[in-house]
């Protein structure tokens, strides 16, 4: 992963993001030597929704919730679904 300062990725940032694009590497943003962003390439609109999803605080707290259900029992099962038709 690559750090850059934000006056450098302000100067030079349409051939930082060709490089990083083609490369499909990681640019974390600095200013005064401190992270404050990420930018990470993304392959396709899949990608780009798992990674959403991925770092959603809602999401994130469901699938805790939801996992601690099914190791609990409390689920309902595609056989189940299947006979509510």
């Amino acid at each position: 992963m690559t750090q850059i300062a934000l006056t450098q990725f302000e100067k030079e940032s349409d051939a930082l993001l060709r490089k990083f694009k083609r490369e499909k590497k990681e640019l974390v943003l600095t200013e005064r030597g401190k992270a404050f962003a990420l930018i990470i390439p993304i392959s396709s609109e899949e990608n780009l929704e798992d990674y959403v999803l991925s770092t959603n605080p809602i999401f994130i707290k469901q699938r805790v919730r939801s996992r601690k259900e099914i190791a609990e029992g409390k689920y309902v099962g595609i056989k189940e679904l299947q006979n509510l038709e």
